[in-house]
C-alpha cells in the first residue's frame, strides 16, 4: 500500500464482481475517520417521492460528470420497514472535499483492471444515506444507462453483527423488468461496518441487492457513487439478454 492510496487492496477480485455481483475492501482508516466526520454534519431527510431525475453537471476542472440525486429509487421491506434518510445534497464547506474524494478514488489503481479495457470514468453520480431503526430496502437493481459500478462505503461508530440487521445482501435471479423475491438466490452478505467498501456490479441487472431493516440504535451511514460513461457506453451490453437459466 503506498502513502496516497485509499483503498487498501491492490486489484479489485474480478472473479467476485463477476460471479458474485459484488467486491470487498476497506479504506484507509485515517480516511474513513475524516468522512464520518464530515458526512455527520451533512442533512438528511426521508424522501418524499421515490424517483428522481439526475442532471449531470460537467466540472471543467476534472473533466467529469457529477450527479447528485437527492430523492433515488427506494423500495422499504415491508409494512413496517421505512426507506433510508437520503443525504440533501453535500453542505457547500464539504462538497469540493467529497467530490476530491470520489474523483481520486475512481482513479485508483485498484480499479485498473476495468478501467485499463474499458477507459477511465467519466461519470460520477453521488449520494449519501443515514440508516435508522427499522429502515430497509428490498431486492432491487439500481438501473442507470451510464452506471458500470456502485460504490458503497460504509462509515460507522460501532461493530455491527447480522442480527442488528442493516447488512447489504446480495443475489442473482433472472430479470425481467420485476424481482420475484421467492427466486433471488443469494451471493453474499457484507456487514456495514466502518471502512468497508463495497463495489456492486451494475452491468448485468441479475445481479440485485437488498438490505434487511436495521434493528439497532446503532448509527449507520454510507456514502454511494456509481462509476460509470457519460457516452453510454456500456448501454449495448445491457440491452442483452442476461437470462442465467
Amino acid at each position: 500500500m503506498t502513502k496516497n492510496q485509499i483503498i487498501l487492496n491492490d486489484a479489485i477480485d474480478l472473479n467476485d464482481l463477476f460471479n458474485k455481483g459484488y467486491a470487498v475492501s476497506k479504506i484507509n482508516t485515517d480516511i474513513a475517520d475524516n468522512l464520518l466526520k464530515k458526512i455527520h454534519n451533512q442533512k438528511f431527510n426521508y424522501p418524499s417521492v421515490i424517483s428522481s431525475d439526475e442532471h449531470p453537471v460537467y466540472h471543467t476542472d476534472t473533466g467529469l460528470f457529477y450527479c447528485e440525486c437527492v430523492t433515488p429509487f427506494t423500495i422499504p421491506d415491508g409494512e413496517n420497514v421505512s426507506s433510508p434518510q437520503m443525504g440533501m445534497g453535500f453542505l457547500d464547506d464539504d462538497k469540493s472535499y467529497f467530490n476530491d474524494f470520489w474523483s481520486n478514488l475512481s482513479k485508483e489503481k485498484y480499479f485498473k483492471p476495468l478501467t485499463q479495457y474499458f477507459g477511465e470514468f467519466s461519470q460520477l453520480s453521488k449520494q449519501m444515506m443515514k440508516y435508522s431503526k427499522n429502515d430497509g430496502l428490498s431486492w432491487h437493481y439500481d438501473f442507470k444507462d451510464s452506471s458500470f459500478l456502485i460504490n458503497m462505503i460504509y462509515l460507522t461508530e460501532e461493530t455491527f453483527t447480522e442480527e442488528d440487521g442493516g447488512y447489504v445482501e446480495f443475489g442473482v435471479c433472472d430479470y425481467t423488468g420485476e424481482i420475484a423475491k421467492e427466486k433471488v438466490i443469494s451471493t453474499g452478505k457484507v456487514l456495514p461496518n466502518h471502512g468497508v467498501i463495497v463495489t456492486a456490479n451494475n452491468l448485468n441487472p441479475n445481479f440485485v441487492h437488498s438490505v434487511p431493516a436495521l434493528k439497532t440504535n446503532k448509527k449507520r451511514f454510507s456514502l454511494i457513487c456509481q462509476f460509470g460513461y457519460s457516452a453510454n457506453v456500456l448501454y449495448s451490453l445491457k440491452a442483452k439478454n442476461w437470462s442465467i437459466v
